[in-house]
């Protein structure tokens, strides 16, 4: 198959799990984005038009919300968002690791040439208003950071008086994108509250940024950007006390919906990326403070939503306490997870610990200092595959608190080299059948199908295991069943695969701080100055030692090792433990049955997928 037959193939086939009102819309947004700026027509006057003539605000809600959250950051993130102000003041913007100078940022556009190599999102949290917030975070008040906050200041003004929506064709994948409107309203809306209100014109263009996205709610996009959306219309729509109603109705239907459809029964946001749960976490969070100071009984649905988004933050924290990087996830894209703990708290958020996942299928397994992440998930909901990886029943492993076994992460959105690599099944602690991608994927967001699987979990005999079978493969299809074990002070990950091509490739990728050696039977990790953790492999035949990047942060790759184990065998595994001992295994044709480890006998318990 050709490379153009390929890729509208898969084109296809993504837009065929696409829901009927997702296919509308995107239609729709296409359209408008081509035809409205060749109208006779001034949109943005009719925007205007809309605007009451006389408006009035209150930031004191916000001005609220703004000093938890400011509470809630770490020293270092605050002092992080003080040195990219004091940056942003001298002409400098720093968004995804990577800095331009931007002489006039109210004048630069997608295709900017001071822009020139940047993935778009650099651009959408430019039109965010992005810096805003560096500013808000760090410091108290606008006084504390004066050249910094002339200079924000002067940008707003000439955003006021420039800007005007449908002006330019592609307008809705520029300034005006709901998504940075979304942002922005949030931003400006923080803004307000943290100088001590708004100018008249700014105002008004605030009130013409929630008009534009009251008609332009992604629902074609859906996932993370819905509640962006709703939550920005409930954020802006309360800092208009007499006629904001109508945003903040708006916004809850929207965060509603969300509510209802896009959370597991545990709490995880569907798109099963730690970084976007706690993203979306933090924008209903800031709904519900804004809504509770505004309202004597702020709706229960979405007190409840959000103790169970925190609920299972707390559930998914390891023991370093930085997110795992699943599927799209980065570290500094999103607030730390304990800053987002700590602002629910002061909130009041009830954040019950769970002890066992739901539909999330995210396992933990500890065993003597060890502790073992096993995604047993599906890969996501049909028509929301944009964030999604090639990692069915991939493992992540920390020994006494630290790093060892590691994702990837993502370098950016853009398609290219270090996006394929980063999606592949090759990047993630799983098996890999000879060359075969489970399922194929492309571009920036395009995955053809999702990866369904079947896990039950058992506790016999003092033993947790967890079995999770899934089929992939889609020109050459194969079936492969995981299973972790714990015992007392050791972990075993086995697998069964069914396939016609071979060989089979177990995958485990090191934290860039950890050296990867032989050591007789087993592999050793090594933490700098730190913990070991080796691993015993199983029916394996070959081993090796290759390099891979890891991609910690937007825009920043780091080489590290990578341990191949290959084999013919459709059935074996690996022991992880953080010493060497003495293990034998037992087992019945594909199935293993008794584990012998330093003497003692542990009898595995049998669980059926």
């Amino acid at each position: 198959m050709g490379y153009r037959t390929e890729r509208y193939s898969l084109l296809a086939r993504t837009a065929a799990k696409k829901r009927p009102r997702q296919l509308l819309g995107i239609a729709s947004r296409k359209a408008r984005n081509r035809v409205i700026p060749r109208l006779p027509v001034d949109v943005d006057e009719r925007y205007r038009r809309r605007i009451p003539d006389s408006l009035t605000t209150d930031f004191e809600a916000h001005s609220i919300d703004n000093r938890r959250l400011r509470s809630s950051l770490s020293e270092a993130e605050r002092r992080r968002y003080r040195n990219l102000s004091s940056e942003f003041a001298r002409g400098a913007v720093a968004f995804l690791n990577r800095t331009r100078r931007v002489s006039s940022p109210a004048e630069a556009t997608p295709d900017d040439e001071q822009l020139t190599g940047l993935p778009r999102l650099w651009f959408i949290k430019l039109a965010a208003f992005e810096p805003f917030l560096w500013g808000i975070l760090g410091y108290e008040t606008p006084e504390e950071c004066g050249e910094f906050a002339a200079r924000v200041d002067s940008w707003l003004e000439s955003c006021v008086e420039t800007e005007r929506i449908g002006s330019r064709v592609g307008y809705l994948r520029g300034f005006w994108a709901p998504y940075s409107v979304s942002l922005r309203i949030t931003a400006l809306s923080r803004y307000g509250a943290w100088k001590g209100g708004l100018t008249e014109a700014e105002e008004r263009f605030l009130y013409k940024n929630l008009l534009f996205l009251e008609n332009n709610v992604e629902w074609d996009v859906g996932g993370n950007h819905l509640i962006d959306n709703g939550a920005a219309l409930v954020v802006g729509g309360s800092v208009f006390p007499e006629v904001g109603d109508r945003f903040v109705y708006r916004g809850m239907n929207v965060l509603k919906s969300t509510a209802e459809t896009q959370f597991f029964d545990d709490g995880y946001h569907f798109e099963r990326s730690p970084m976007y749960h706690l993203e979306v976490t933090e924008r209903m969070l800031t709904a519900l403070s804004i809504h509770s100071e505004q309202r004597t009984n702020p709706s229960e649905w979405l007190n409840q939503t959000v103790a169970a988004a925190c609920s299972f933050a707390e559930y998914l924290r390891p023991p370093d306490g930085r997110i795992p990087l699943l599927n799209d996830a980065v570290f500094e894209q999103a607030h730390r997870l304990e800053t987002i703990l700590e602002y629910a708290s002061s909130l009041g958020v009830d954040v019950q610990p769970r002890d066992r996942p739901g539909e999330s299928a995210l396992y933990w397994f500890e065993a003597d200092g060890t502790s073992l992440l096993l995604d047993a998930g599906d890969s996501g909901p049909d028509h929301q595959m944009a964030h999604t990886h090639n990692d069915p029943s991939t493992v992540l492993i920390w020994t006494e608190g630290t790093r060892m076994i590691t994702d990837t992460g993502v370098f950016d959105y853009q398609s290219g080299v270090k996006r394929t690599a980063s999606r592949s099944v090759e990047s993630h602690n799983t098996v890999q059948v000879s060359k075969i991608e489970p399922k194929t994927y492309g571009g920036r967001f395009r995955m053809g199908g999702t990866i369904t699987t079947r896990t039950t979990a058992s506790t016999k005999n003092g033993i947790l295991a967890v079995a999770t079978r899934y089929e992939a493969g889609e020109s050459d299809p194969y079936q492969h069943r995981r299973t972790v074990y714990r015992g007392d002070d050791w972990l075993f990950v086995w697998d069964n695969v069914e396939a016609e091509s071979s060989p089979y490739i177990s995958r485990l990728h090191a934290h860039p701080e950890v050296s990867v050696q032989e050591e007789g039977s087993s592999v050793a990790f090594t933490r700098r100055n730190g913990p070991e953790l080796h691993v015993r492999p199983v029916r394996i035949e070959e081993v090796g030692i290759e390099t891979g990047p890891y991609f910690p942060k937007f825009g920043e790759t780091i080489e590290r090792a990578v341990v191949e184990f290959r084999t013919e065998n459709r059935a074996f595994g690996y022991f992880a433990v953080d010493k060497d001992v003495d293990i034998e295994l037992e087992r019945e044709d594909s199935l293993p049955t008794t584990v012998h480890v330093d003497g003692q006998t542990t009898v595995l318990p049998r669980i059926e997928t």
